[in-house]
């Protein structure tokens, strides 16, 4: 089993699919008719699902995290997320604020070697 982002490959192997279990794969709209009928309209979502991995507890090694930040920074096209057995295209979502984060173990003046609570935030693309 691989984790991959891109041509990243962390290290340390604990990322876990943070929101797997709570994707939105359908949007609906609601409205009333002139005659006060409930009209709902659904559509599949067919890209731009959000994808969250991350560590939780667990660590990720500082250089593995300053790689993925500068990826971030410099890559906005697609490419390819890889966890285990599924293989997504996607693009980094900054769409609501970074879309890399973590903290360090232990605070200390220019970061500690290790961050846990890393969040990767994706939209996919196809």
């Amino acid at each position: 089993m691989t984790q991959r982002i891109d041509t990243i490959t962390p290290q340390i192997q604990q990322l876990l699919w943070l929101n797997k279990d709570s994707i939105q794969r359908v949007v609906a709209t609601t409205r009333r008719g002139g005659n006060g009928a409930l009209i709902v309209e659904q559509s599949i979502i067919p890209s731009g699902i959000p994808i969250e991995i991350g560590t939780k507890d667990a660590g990720m090694l500082r250089s593995d995290f300053e790689a993925l930040q500068q990826h971030n920074a410099t890559n906005l096209t697609t490419f390819e997320l890889v966890m285990d057995d599924d293989t997504f295209t996607v693009f980094w979502d900054n769409t609501g604020g970074p879309a890399v984060t973590g903290e360090d173990v232990f605070d200390l003046i220019g970061g500690y070697s290790t961050l846990k609570n890393v969040t990767l935030k994706f939209l996919t693309a196809e």
